[in-house]
């Protein structure tokens, strides 16, 4: 796996591969690693969702959220009991 781009948050991290899956761990209280509850990943977890054309190009770690920037410039997020969201309608 070649991973081009890794961040990390106060409790929980995240990066992304050459291929574009994304891979998120660490402690899980709020759905900030993908998965709904308090899920908490010790190693890298690859998330998997319906996101194969979102071609992600950045994530950021906060505090019990993980945003998703990508290549169009769409915002989505994890967290919120681990949804995937675009979140057009709010800063």
């Amino acid at each position: 796996i070649e991973i081009k781009y890794v961040n990390t948050g106060n409790k929980h991290a995240g990066a992304i591969d050459s291929s574009g899956n994304i891979y998120l761990w660490g402690k899980g209280s709020h759905g900030e690693l993908g998965a709904p509850g308090s899920n908490s990943f010790y190693f890298p977890e690859k998330i998997i969702y319906n996101y194969e054309n979102i071609h992600p190009k950045v994530l950021k770690c906060y505090e019990e959220i993980t945003f998703i920037l990508t290549v169009a410039g769409k915002c989505y997020y994890y967290g919120n009991f681990g949804t995937l969201s675009n979140n057009t309608n709010k800063p």
